[in-house]
């Protein structure tokens, strides 16, 4: 322990983190009295209990280390963590807090000095022996979910060292319940202590569950029932599943039946169905965890919300195909299923819309899927929009659906708006769609159903004020609604134009720039950083000559290529990691010029943006700025779907970039830019110029980011 203190000191100094005269003015914990006292305690020597109480009162300030933290405390204080540590006595005999004195703990000490012992198995000074003690509890029969994911996990938790170390591996083999007892006092034995970090307390609580096929549930210290003693912090749960089954080891009985120790003089509660779903979101089979879901979603929401809530604070690891915040999401998907219901919603939807969200899920060219995203657009209607969004919801975390998923939502609700606010009953549907998908506190589309109501008509501002409802979320929704529709604009023209990067240097022969980092690089990162930088700062002249310098390189294809999506907005035209993309972009970038290049890789994306006549059509345009750079529906970044590629037409047809720079991002490697700011400009601009032909009065995109 000493080296390890040595050592942080160290590299604190050497990093900066602290300096030397941090401690020359303060005693180090390490060449304190107190820092030997601790090691004593825990090995059960008496006397230190003594001599730590010595210290109680005592201000003087030691330094000490938590991790890299350096914390300056006072002796008393150290002191009286180390009895809270090395202590276990019951809360009638002695509470160590900030109260305690030396005093009082000394006069404790002397009236209890011959009941104080050290109890063996949990490496604490206690007075009443754990097995005289009671506790309250239930034993909860695992469920099948639960058990199947153990009986898999077997052999990695029989083999860990610890289980060795302290015999119990054996005590499992010899079928002796003294393992039960072992395993609850080593839980025990690693409550936390100052500085010291143990990892496996999952392993032990596991091992309990797995030899009784039982969950033993106690108190917590706010006198809850806790289903989860391993992710508990506090000692009280250890505590209290140690006083069990020091009271009731002796009871179990090895039955080989039923393959585990029983104990028949206790009755285990049966789980309900509740906790099989909940415990089958940890499946690590995708079909079985998402059903799960899909159940819970329509089950008891009061119900559903307080497991969720304790799943949650848990930490329950759950099948990575679930929703990014599972919990969280179910807890807001379980209410708006139970309104459906009572109000005759349809949330699960027609085999059309199921269709069309397996086929977005699945891999689909660019063209492909956009062509079937604007087929949904126009076919979906009303009564089809909430399946839609739950199925969205339950498949959020498939790549392929998310950002799908919001620009049909966005642009279905725009397109349908008159729909929803002038039906009471979609309205009221719509705020309480907009209240509990902002309660799932995830970035992208879901966070922002309240801003459709951005600038609404004195009209549907009126249907706002009329709507009567009893639903207190309705209402409150409504209110914010209200002030959404008389508000600011949520969207400013960005001040500040510049790009992620900038251009730092001028490039006048690519080839010239390349071969001096060729000469310079002094090994493959040192090349590969040189290359990054040097791509990210090329104009769009140099494209040609930047892909044919690079393509013999030896560099990660997605990272030597990045430039061409991230800083020139291609990134809608195909995967530049495959050969034949590049070979093909190069051919049409030597032939055509950059506004017929942009239009091309547009028209072969299937992006409408000319009118009969082969010109540029500015409603159309006007739309496409407007929807088409968007986030997800939940998370995720703000994604261009050839958005900056139409800027480029605007920019060269009216020889202008509106003062942004020439390209997209600077990137290097590092971000990537998103092209929205400049859409906004340019819808703006649209406007300004009177070029429109038709009204864009539809509600605004929110599947953009609000401050």
């Amino acid at each position: 322990m000493k080296n390890n203190v040595v050592f942080t000191i160290v590299f604190l100094l050497m990093v900066g983190t602290v300096n030397a005269q941090d401690f020359s003015s303060n005693t180090v914990i390490y060449n304190h009295r107190l820092w030997k006292l601790d090691s004593l305690l825990r090995v059960g020597n008496k006397q230190a209990l003594f001599e730590t109480a010595d210290y109680l009162d005592d201000q003087t300030e030691i330094t000490e280390f938590l991790g890299h933290h350096v914390l300056h405390s006072t002796a008393g204080y150290i002191a009286q963590r180390l009895i809270e540590e090395n202590t276990l006595f019951t809360q009638n005999e002695f509470v160590v807090d900030t109260n305690t004195t030396k005093k009082l703990f000394t006069d404790f000490l002397d009236k209890n000095h011959t009941k104080i012992y050290f109890d063996t198995l949990t490496k604490a000074f206690v007075i009443t022996p754990f097995k005289d003690r009671k506790v309250d509890f239930k034993l909860v029969t695992l469920t099948n979910s639960k058990y199947t994911a153990l009986q898999n996990e077997t052999q990695q938790l029989l083999h860990e060292p610890i289980f060795y170390e302290k015999g119990i591996d054996t005590l499992l083999q010899q079928k002796n319940p003294l393992a039960l007892l072992k395993l609850s006092a080593l839980l025990l034995e690693k409550r936390y202590h100052f500085n010291d970090n143990f990892y496996k307390e999952e392993a032990i609580v596991n091992l309990l569950r797995l030899a009784t096929k039982q969950n033993l549930v106690v108190k917590n210290q706010y006198d809850e029932w806790d289903y989860f003693i391993e992710k508990d912090f506090y000692s009280l749960t250890k505590i209290n599943q140690y006083i069990f089954f020091a009271n009731h080891y002796q009871d179990y009985q090895w039955d080989y039946n039923a393959r585990a120790f029983v104990n028949k003089k206790l009755v285990a509660e049966t789980p309900n169905e509740l906790a099989e779903l909940f415990d089958a979101l940890s499946s690590k089979t995708d079909s079985v965890a998402i059903n799960a879901f899909i159940k819970l979603t329509t089950k008891n929401p009061d119900e559903v919300m307080t497991m969720a809530d304790n799943y949650r604070k848990a930490d329950i690891y759950t099948n990575s195909k679930l929703p990014q915040f599972e919990y969280r999401f179910l807890k807001q998907m379980v209410q708006l299923t139970a309104y459906c219901k009572r109000n005759n919603f349809d949330f699960k939807g027609s085999a059309y819309v199921k269709e069309g969200i397996d086929l977005l899920r699945s891999k689909r060219s660019f063209k492909e899927r956009r062509t079937l995203e604007n087929e949904l657009i126009d076919s979906l209607t009303i009564t089809d929009i909430t399946a839609f969004e739950y199925w969205s919801m339950i498949y959020s975390n498939d790549y392929n659906l998310n950002h799908s998923a919001a620009r049909i939502i966005d642009k279905f609700y725009s397109n349908n708006w008159i729909a929803v606010v002038e039906r009471q009953e979609a309205l009221k549907l719509y705020l309480l769609k907009s209240n509990l998908f902002r309660g799932i506190q995830i970035s992208g589309l879901l966070q922002n159903y309240i801003y459709k109501f951005y600038q609404a008509p004195p009209k549907e501002i009126n249907r706002l004020t009329t709507l009567v409802t009893n639903n207190s979320i309705i209402e409150a929704e409504k209110e914010k609604a209200i002030r959404v529709a008389k508000g600011n604009q949520p969207y400013k023209l960005p001040k500040n134009k510049k790009v992620y990067g900038s251009r730092e240097i001028t490039i006048g022969n690519f080839n010239t720039e390349f071969k001096k980092i060729i000469n310079s690089a002094t090994d493959q990162d040192d090349l590969e950083d040189k290359v990054s930088y040097l791509c990210s700062q090329i104009e769009y002249k140099h494209i040609g000559a930047a892909f044919q310098a690079i393509e013999p390189l030896a560099i990660d294809p997605y990272e030597k290529y990045s430039f061409i999506t991230r800083d020139f907005g291609f990134g809608f035209i195909g995967n530049f990691e495959k050969p034949e993309v590049r070979t093909a972009f190069l051919e049409k970038y030597n032939s055509l010029s950059e506004f017929d290049l942009y239009a091309y890789y547009l028209t072969e994306a299937g992006i409408d943006f000319r009118d009969g006549a082969g010109k540029l059509d500015y409603d159309k345009i006007y739309d496409i700025l407007k929807f088409d750079s968007h986030i997800a529906i939940a998370g995720g970044w703000l994604k261009d779907y050839g958005v900056y590629a139409i800027t480029k037409l605007l920019e060269i047809t009216f020889k202008t970039t509106l003062g942004y720079p020439d390209k997209l991002c600077c990137s290097d490697n590092m971000s990537w830019c998103t092209g929205y700011p400049r859409a906004l400009a340019w819808m703006h601009y649209l406007n300004r110029k009177n070029v429109l032909k038709q009204p864009h009065n539809q509600p605004i995109s929110i599947a953009k980011e609000f401050d």
